[in-house]
Formats: structure tokens, sequence, C-alpha cells
């Protein structure tokens, strides 16, 4: 009896270590993937989204297109993105909000539609409106 419950024990801890080395391995495989393709956005002086979109690569047809922020030097972009000032902001989406004591605090009451319970009717009639909307 007690050979067997030391098979047990012994098959559960060899599949439970065999799973934390999977987990291990793959948490491991990503940060390193992640650290890697950061290491490549600093040392080119990319943003994540200029390198998907391909911004400065020419893969836009542009054949001129080199990336204006860049040093041509990997050194003096790391540089440059590790030890130098944050720039501004080149995105304004709001402008200079003042600070004002006449807005208002919580949000005006807005009546919403009363509640119809859909039917059969209703779903045609909706789709209908729908179509009318879309063809005119």
């Amino acid at each position: 009896m007690k050979d067997g419950l030391r098979w047990c024990y012994h098959s559960l801890t060899v599949s439970c270590t065999v799973l934390e080395l999977v987990v291990c391995f793959f948490s491991i495989w990503s940060i390193l993937g992640l650290s890697g393709f950061h290491t490549y956005l600093v040392a080119s002086n990319l943003t994540t989204n200029e390198d998907i979109k391909g911004s400065w690569s020419g893969k836009r047809g542009a054949e001129d297109s080199t990336n204006p922020y860049s040093y041509n030097n990997i050194f003096t972009n790391c540089c440059a993105v590790l030890c130098g000032p944050m720039p501004p902001s080149l995105i304004d989406r709001r402008g200079f909000v003042e600070a004002d004591g006449s807005a208002p605090l919580a949000a005006p009451e807005v009546e919403l539609p009363p509640f119809v319970a859909k039917n059969d009717t209703n779903v045609e009639e909706s789709c209908q409106d729908f179509a009318l909307t879309c063809t005119a």
C-alpha cells in the first residue's frame, strides 16, 4: 500500500515539475522577446506604431522616407532615448483647458427613451428602418 502512495506522490511531483518548467519557459521566452523588440525600438529611435506601420522604412511607397528623429547611430539613439530629456508631446487633442469654477461637477440629467420589449415586429421594423437609412 505504501509503495502505491509513493508512486502516486512521485508521479504527481514529476508532472507538477514539468508543468512548472513549461510555464517558466514560455514566461522567459515572452520576456526576452519583448526586451529584444524594445531594445530594437530604442536603438532605431522608433515608436511601436511607427515600426508596425512602417512609417520610415519605405514600405508605404515613398523612397525618400528616413526617420527624422534618428541620429543615424545606435549608441547615440540609445543615449538620446535613455539619458535625454523628454520632448514635449506633439499631440494636442483637446488644447489648453483653463481651470474654471463654472464647470458643472455632475453630468446633466438625460432623459432616456422608454424601454420597449423586443419582439419580432420591433426587430423587423428596426431592420427595415436601418435598410432605408443605409440606402438613402
